[in-house]
């Protein structure tokens, strides 16, 4: 029996999957619960980063009111929440408290399962990379968000849009890994069952991947920046289709990543253009063999990114609830999940490709091998 298809390692491979995947999910909840961090403003209520004795919150009046006095020095204390009672000062940190310990609960949820399967021999030296890859960005993820914290907590009472940025690219990044290294494992038994699709299909599929990082990078822009509330007008911009002031800035590219009213207007529009993409790399996979699999991955994520356009105009609209604005930020990564998925079916159909050349080169040798021999 074929080593790949023996039960056992079936069973084995899958194991490592589900794991993956749970890492996967409870980074997808970490990413959603930072982007309610940031909407109500708790990002910086903690000014403190410690690794072992920041998982025991305040546990006393006492302690209560040190973590405030900390607290009333910085500057979003002085300039935005002066006389904040220590009631609602609670509810902000444990926001925060919330999501810094759902990244120690993912950094123990990913390590001691895996030494567990080190040990067991299911991972290899020859998959060490991929894993320890996932391991240092779940380090560097966690260092980069203090990093972005101390931003805030200088002159300026909001945190730095790139250091924002970077911290969710980092999150999608992370995610990315995960789950496709997950795919890997579960179609490790599996890849004969996909069809060969055409690489100009592979392309667009890969172009609308592109285009949606960038589109979620200048979500993270327009996140840092609060550019979501200078216009809550729809399609128009304060009653004009190009506003003058999207070219305030000096020098002009300077606009696209510091001026809000450029990055808003550039992210409205692009989320269109990412849909536009998305609908040719949906007509070209409607000419391919399609397994079901990837038939209503397709159709989900087509799905996903007219919800994510309709969300996305209501939260310019209400001037970002923290409802919807959590709604736009985590169809935004179940979207990008979901390509990722399609974009793993196309690769596994190119293999399929590649092994059938293969073969039916290696049949048209065979009768030169037989003369020589």
């Amino acid at each position: 029996m074929n080593e790949l298809n023996n039960p056992e390692n079936v069973t084995k491979n899958n194991s490592v999957a589900r794991w993956l995947f749970l890492i996967t999910a409870l980074a997808v909840v970490m990413v959603v619960l930072g982007g309610v961090v940031r909407l109500t403003e708790s990002g910086l209520s903690m000014v403190d980063w410690h690794i072992v004795t920041g998982i025991v919150p305040p546990m006393s009046e006492q302690g209560w009111q040190d973590e405030f006095a900390k607290y009333q020095q910085t500057p979003e204390y002085q300039k935005i929440n002066q006389g904040m009672a220590l009631s609602e000062f609670k509810f902000i940190y444990y926001m925060e408290y919330a999501h810094r310990m759902l990244g120690r609960v993912i950094g123990l949820l990913y390590l001691l399962p895996f030494f567990y399967f080190w040990r067991k021999g299911v991972i290899r030296r020859t998959h060490l990379w991929r894993f320890a890859s996932i391991g240092i960005l779940l380090v560097f993820q966690g260092l980069f968000g203090w990093y972005m914290v101390k931003s805030g907590l200088i002159d300026m009472p909001r945190v730095s849009h790139y250091r924002l940025t970077g911290h969710l690219l980092l999150a999608f990044s992370f995610i990315a890994l995960c789950l496709w290294t997950g795919l890997e494992w579960l179609g490790r038994d599996s890849v004969i069952r996909a069809h060969p699709v055409r690489s100009t299909t592979r392309r667009f599929a890969l172009a609308t991947l592109v285009a949606l990082v960038v589109q979620i990078t200048l979500g993270g822009l327009v996140a840092g920046l609060r550019a979501g509330l200078v216009s809550n007008t729809f399609p128009k911009m304060s009653q004009v289709w190009i506003p003058d002031f999207v070219w305030s800035m000096q020098p002009w590219f300077i606009n696209f990543i510091e001026n809000p009213f450029m990055v808003h207007f550039v992210h409205r529009w692009n989320g269109f253009f990412v849909f536009f993409l998305a609908g040719i790399m949906m007509f070209y996979f409607r000419r391919e063999q399609r397994t079901f699999a990837l038939d209503v991955t397709l159709q989900a994520f087509m799905l996903l990114l007219g919800v994510q356009i309709i969300l996305g105009i209501f939260t310019v609209l209400w001037q970002v609830p923290v409802l919807l604005a959590s709604l736009h930020q985590a169809v935004a990564l179940i979207s990008f999940m979901a390509l990722l998925v399609v974009l793993f079916q196309a690769r596994i159909s190119a293999m399929v490709a590649g092994m059938s050349d293969l073969a039916e080169s290696s049949q048209k040798q065979q009768p030169f091998e037989a003369d020589a021999v």
